[in-house]
């Protein structure tokens, strides 16, 4: 909870530090599907809280958005000492929307103020990559931290719910090529880089005080 927390007050302080700032918190639940290379652990979903900021090309829609995000799971050991497992990730994202069906609008305005159907304007492939941060913890005590690679596609689509605020409901396919975890034995299998698969289900709030001002006149 404090996490949240944390991203709320980032964001308060974007807000009103700046109110041409373009920006989006993000919520995400991450259906886990680990690599077999730890025994006797399992795992649970994760959950991960995030804050990006908004800028696009000026004629086309490619629009990118550099995310800091905060993930965090647990789980425990199966074995006889049932042991508890955390784990905690801070991420630095790339990611890359481009709007396919409404490649060539040169509109610099919220998805609720353009023209045409819904859809077509709102719909768009998504592509992100970058670099996480993590660690694990066992039975109280914390491993080495590590940093891992984050490739991830996948699509979603923007809801204009005003000028001012756009809900955006997105599915991601994660792919972490390079996650160690160097568990003691016999839990841990070998100590090599391995592969974590993820299935994002998340939603973003994205907000656009910038539009609000008199530069964007009517």
């Amino acid at each position: 909870m404090k996490y949240v927390k944390t991203i709320i007050c980032l964001v308060a302080a974007a807000y009103f530090s700046n109110v041409s700032a373009q920006f989006g918190v993000r919520a995400k639940y991450l259906s886990n599907d680990l690599d077999p290379f730890i025994e006797n652990v399992s795992m649970d979903n994760s959950f991960e809280f995030g804050l990006d900021y908004w800028f696009r090309l000026k004629d086309r829609r490619i629009e990118f958005l550099p995310e800091v995000s905060y993930e965090m799971t647990s789980g425990e050991t199966s074995t006889l000492d049932v042991v508890d497992v955390n784990f905690n990730s801070l991420n630095l994202l790339l990611n890359t929307n481009i709007y396919f069906m409404d490649f060539y609008n040169d509109c610099d305005c919220p998805t609720f103020s353009k023209d045409g159907n819904a859809f077509t304007k709102g719909f768009h492939l998504i592509l992100s990559s970058g670099l996480r941060y993590y660690g694990y913890s066992y039975a109280d005590t914390s491993l080495d931290r590590n940093l891992g690679l984050i490739l991830a596609g996948g699509i979603g689509i923007d809801i204009g719910i005003n000028d001012l605020v756009t809900i955006t409901p997105h599915f991601l396919y994660r792919h972490n090529p390079s996650i160690s975890a160097n568990f003691p034995e016999p839990i841990l299998i070998n100590e090599s880089s391995h592969t974590i698969r993820q299935f994002n289900f998340g939603i973003r709030i994205g907000f656009r005080p910038d539009y609000q001002t008199p530069r964007f006149g009517r």
